[in-house]
């Protein structure tokens, strides 16, 4: 694990191809652990093309990403990030977001950022399911028929669900309504 470790490291660094060779030499309850690391080069990001975006700037978009013309390449934090950058649209109705990462490697990593937005998602109704009070729940909602879906919004509302003591698990799953493309 700590090979798989530093191997990780060493790709967050932007050195992709990274070789840790592990070894080890015991001696009666002690143990020697060597790690052969060959770094390899590193890359680093020469060109950032986003394609699709319209919500968000493409600064924020590569800020949430964590990646920079010029810095090395770090595939481990965009893959972390990626989360993120899909509630980031969340956030703004857009739950169909379609988020496709592409890198080119060659001498530098050239990433292709391509974005279908999809179509703005507005709440039309909510259901409870039955034998829950609706009254309490409507109560603690904080959003309304007809917002733009919103995930902190949604957030939320299971967060003051949860603190009414009556609930322990909150779920709000956004169900798409027939004859409907949002």
């Amino acid at each position: 694990l700590d090979a798989l470790t530093l191997k990780n490291y060493f790709h967050s660094q932007g050195f992709l191809n990274a070789i840790i060779n592990e070894s080890y030499l015991i001696e009666n309850v002690f143990a020697d652990l060597f790690f052969n690391i060959v770094e390899g080069k590193q890359f680093f990001v020469s060109n950032i093309n986003i394609h699709g975006n319209k919500l968000i700037s493409n600064n924020e978009l590569k800020s949430i990403l964590g990646i920079t013309v010029n810095q090395p390449y770090n595939p481990v934090r965009i893959n972390e990030n990626f989360t993120l950058l899909e509630n980031r649209y969340h956030e703004f109705g857009k739950l169909f977001v379609k988020l496709k990462i592409q890198d080119e490697v060659s001498d530098s990593v050239a990433i292709n950022i391509i974005i279908d937005e999809g179509p703005d998602v507005v709440i039309h109704r909510t259901f409870i399911d039955e034998g829950i009070d609706s009254v309490q729940v409507f109560r603690e909602l904080r959003y309304n028929r007809g917002d733009v879906y919103s995930l902190s919004k949604m957030d939320l509302s299971k967060r003051r669900l949860r603190e009414t003591g009556i609930f322990s698990m909150v779920n709000l799953t956004p169900v798409k309504v027939s004859d409907s493309d949002s």
